[in-house]
């Protein structure tokens, strides 16, 4: 609003002008007259009023452009508000009030000054901005405490919006998850690399990881992203058919990602999906949601248009502000030691996915998930990890299938598939063997849940014996009629040891 007040007297007059603080301007224009004020009760009468958004003084005489009483924000800038009386000449005292559409005074400007004609003309200019009420307004004008009239005019416009902040640049949000991503190697008992898989900081101390990704392990080795690794054997909280694990790294100052509100993305929105193409690498492409999926069990899932590799699961999934909506799962290429969690199945080679899942940020946002620390060991003397297949695989490929047969001297699948029917009663499993030493031992097949890692079914127990260079086929058919639908892990035992392993799905 402006703070300025001006008077401007009759040709030769002097200029005279006074500052207010904080009010609307008036400003009051007086001119030579001849003519004497009417007589009455009210010595002040108002010949003419005037609204309008410009002014404009030509010589003495001042001219209100662009007439109108509606005015529209953010177009318009001002309003000018014009009178004319009719008084006696003399010390007067002037003021002009602006009341906003509420009834409440807005701001008041007061004078004295002394004029010796009796016709004498004045306005007032109210400053616009996106800060200013809308609705009716109006100008109260009083001349020594009298009524000297009133104008009315209309205020509209939508209210300002503050504008967003900008969103950061690809890469801004490249910089921010490799200063606040890990990569984790899961462990053996012999300290063996059983697999590496990605974390990230979610909060001061705390890495999320998948439960994938530390299935089977006995220690967990953690590089953060200085380069320095810092070992493990402690999980706060973790959920293996959410897949999703929480690590306490209490010494490492990395700073945390920011987390996006539950559920605030939806399919088809623009998200960044974070990688690793090679080892100690960091990638990041702008993907898109493409899916959901929800299970009673393990939550809700979305997926995405990216294909990666399985360095990739536990990376974060971010949206186009930065902030965190989910993290990437194992899926979908996996190699023989890989495990697929929560609702995840796949077959090596030909994982039936339409993209790769990722867990949702919001199943992990509460915190009172961190009840008492969990060891590894704890973990999987619970039956919750999966035993990690022998890195020495006896087994060069195996196949799940619908049926096999003898043909030309090999032992061949037929209706190669991952994918069940009640009416199929049996499934077929077909593992060549390419043993690289000599083993007298037992093989046996196991099928388990994927939801609980219960044990379901399992084939009678064969002796078996293998030579190092010479190729032996071995398959089973197992009746699955007692099995509800679900998702199943298949293993091929010998000894005690996983040599290979494979999932199905087992449908209505």
């Amino acid at each position: 609003m402006e703070n300025t007040f001006t008077l401007r007297r009759a040709p030769g007059a002097f200029l005279f002008v006074f500052l207010l603080a904080g009010i609307p301007t008036p400003k009051l224009l007086a001119r030579q007259q001849t003519q004497t004020p009417p007589k009455g009760s009210d010595p002040f009468h108002v010949v003419k009023s005037l609204v309008g958004a410009k002014e404009k003084a030509e010589g003495m005489k001042f001219v209100v452009e662009d007439r109108r009483t509606t005015f529209h924000l953010p177009r318009d800038k001002q309003v000018v508000v014009y009178f004319e009386w009719e008084g006696p000449p003399g010390a007067h005292h002037f003021q002009g009030t602006w009341i906003e559409p509420t009834g409440k005074i807005e701001g008041t400007s007061t004078f004295e000054y002394v004029t010796p004609i009796s016709h004498f003309s004045g306005y007032w200019v109210l400053r616009l901005n996106n800060t200013v009420p809308r609705g009716l307004w109006a100008l109260q004008a009083q001349i020594d405490g009298k009524p000297a009239g009133e104008r009315t005019f209309l205020i509209t416009g939508m209210k300002s919006v503050q504008a967003p902040a900008p969103l950061p640049t690809t890469a801004q949000v490249y910089q921010q998850v490799l200063a606040s991503s890990v990569f984790v190697t899961a462990l053996g008992p012999r300290e063996e690399t059983i697999r590496t898989g990605s974390g990230f900081f979610i909060r001061p101390g705390v890495v999320l990881t998948t439960f994938g990704v530390i299935d089977g392990s006995t220690s967990l080795q953690v590089q953060l992203p200085n380069g320095s690794t810092l070992d493990t054997k402690t999980v706060l909280a973790s959920n293996r058919e959410q897949d999703w694990a929480l690590l306490a790294l209490s010494g490492a100052k990395v700073p945390p990602l920011k987390l996006a509100q539950p559920g605030s993305w939806k399919v088809g929105d623009v998200c960044y999906v974070t990688g690793s193409p090679s080892p100690g690498a960091r990638a990041i492409t702008a993907e898109a949601i493409t899916g959901i999926a929800r299970s009673k069990s393990f939550g809700q899932r979305f997926t995405v248009s990216w294909t990666g590799e399985g360095r990739a699961a536990g990376s974060p999934v971010l949206d186009t502000a930065g902030r965190v909506i989910g993290m990437m799962k194992l899926s979908p290429s996996f190699g023989r030691n890989e495990i697929p969690t929560g609702s995840d199945f796949t077959r090596f080679g030909s994982p039936p996915s339409s993209g790769p899942q990722v867990v949702p940020i919001g199943l992990v946002q509460n915190p009172a998930l961190i009840s008492q620390p969990t060891t590894l060991a704890e973990l999987a003397a619970r039956g919750e990890f999966i035993p990690p297949v022998a890195r020495d695989s006896q087994v060069a490929y195996g196949y799940l299938c619908r049926n096999f047969k003898w043909a030309g001297g090999f032992l061949s699948p037929t209706r190669i598939t991952s994918q069940f029917f009640p009416r199929d009663r049996k499934i077929a499993v077909l593992v060549v063997w390419t043993p690289d030493r000599k083993v007298r031992t037992t093989d046996q097949v196991r099928i388990y849940s994927n939801r609980d890692n219960g044990l379901r079914l399992e084939s009678r127990l064969k002796k078996i014996r293998l030579w190092p260079h010479r190729t032996l086929y071995t398959g089973w058919r197992i009746p699955i009629s007692s099995l509800p639908p679900g998702l199943y892990r298949v293993d091929v035992v010998l000894g005690k040891t996983p040599e290979w392993r494979s999932f199905f799905l087992l449908r209505k």
